[in-house]
């Protein structure tokens, strides 16, 4: 089923994007200006929608999984850790469609760089809000089950190869939401993304999203700030 998602951007998200250090970088108010207006641009070129489908997980060694009717495998210590207590795993995938891409590309042309620039930070807040709306409606559904979920995890992050997004596209059937994995398995539009979360007991947690990460008692994690 593919959910259409409300558009939502964290400015401040957005300056980080753009890097903007708190207490150093002078406020402007043309920059502000240009956000706010960009912002408006981008969230009436902007159709969030995305889709999520759930397998079950084997773990053939200590780093080998598969989701078998999914046909997805992989090999990664990062990924095992994460699901050492899960065994269903959720593929996640959320795009802006093609008008956030196409606008973008016009102020290129048009050679507004800044503005491009700003567009660009825009439209990756975006898509993550979008990324977050789509797991926090998963997470209701494994809530109801006695479930809880672990972090997300993306191709490209970790000793997770970008390779996995071409798998991960047909197991999801990410065409039916217009995205496109390239030869270099990127997705076109752009602003789009996948991603994939491990179903846990409750009481048997290992990680902990929703708690600061001072809190959590996973060793070794790769997200650890």
């Amino acid at each position: 089923m593919i959910i259409n998602l409300d558009f939502s951007v964290d400015l401040d998200e957005v300056r980080r994007y753009l890097g903007y250090q708190p207490g150093k970088t002078e406020d402007s108010v043309a920059v502000d200006n240009l956000l706010l207006e960009t912002q408006a641009a981008i969230g009436r070129a902007a159709r969030p929608r995305g889709r999520y489908r759930t397998f079950p997980l084997l773990k053939s060694s200590a780093t080998e999984l598969y989701l078998p009717t999914g046909g997805l495998r992989l090999a990664s210590s990062n990924l095992a850790a994460l699901w050492q207590q899960a065994e269903q795993v959720s593929l996640l995938a959320v795009t802006l469609g093609p008008k956030v891409d196409s606008f973008i590309a016009s102020l290129l042309a048009q050679e507004r760089y800044a503005q491009a620039a700003i567009a660009d930070a825009i439209g990756s807040a975006a898509a993550e809000a979008a990324m977050e709306q789509l797991n926090n409606l998963l997470a209701q559904e494994v809530t109801a089950s006695g479930m809880t979920l672990t972090r997300r995890f993306s191709p490209g992050y970790g000793d997770v190869p970008l390779q996995v997004q071409e798998q991960l596209g047909q197991a999801l059937g990410v065409s039916d939401l217009g995205i496109v994995v390239t030869a270099n398995f990127l997705l076109i539009p752009r602003k789009s993304i996948t991603a994939m979360v491990g179903w846990q007991l409750a009481g048997q947690a290992v990680c902990q999203p929703a708690k600061n990460c001072d809190l959590c008692n996973m060793e070794n994690c790769s997200y650890k700030r």
